[in-house]
């Protein structure tokens, strides 16, 4: 399960500040070490998109227990730590091998992929030796649509847990993606 969040819509002006991702099992849980969260600096010649920072990072409509996204992400970053993007999309290549070695049926999925997968893809393209998500792990795979799925079967995603940190974002759309498996 992937999210990431992004300064703008333009992946050649924006820049991506943060992404996760995560494996849920059978059951919805994903342990700790099956977990990858990064903050990454901002890249040289890119921006903050004037309406992505008035209407989502610093709109009060969207800030969380008083406070804005914008400084959320802010303090979060401070707390984790942050990447240059090649070394963060180098730990991410790592991650993503490990992962497909320790679970041979992984899967790719997210609530918006034609948005996180083409996040993620330019920035491995730039930053991470050029594989795509898709085949990222030594072999081609199905990126799958939680979103499409839950509508495909007539139920809503869960909105409890968009926070827009990606990491508990990505573990609800996981956890989503276990619950239409059920049904």
């Amino acid at each position: 399960m992937v999210d990431v969040e992004t300064t703008g819509q333009n992946r050649f002006l924006h820049w991506m500040p943060c992404f996760a991702a995560c494996v849920v099992d059978e059951s919805g849980a994903s342990p700790p070490s099956a977990q990858f969260l990064c903050y990454l600096q901002q890249p040289a010649g890119t921006s903050w998109d004037a309406h992505c920072c008035k209407h989502f990072w610093k709109s009060k409509k969207k800030a969380i227990d008083g406070e804005l996204l914008y400084d959320r992400l802010q303090r979060e970053a401070a707390q984790c730590g942050v990447w240059e993007p090649t070394a963060g999309m180098s730990r991410f290549g790592g991650w993503l091998k490990r992962m497909a070695q320790r679970y041979p049926r992984l899967q790719v999925a997210s609530d918006n992929p034609s948005y996180d997968i083409a996040w993620l893809d330019h920035y491995l393209q730039l930053y991470g030796g050029g594989q795509s998500m898709a085949y990222a792990m030594g072999e081609w795979r199905a990126v799958l649509d939680v979103r499409s799925y839950a509508a495909a079967k007539g139920c809503a995603l869960s909105a409890e847990s968009r926070d827009h940190n990606p990491l508990s974002d990505a573990m609800q759309i996981g956890q989503d993606f276990r619950k239409l498996e059920r049904l």
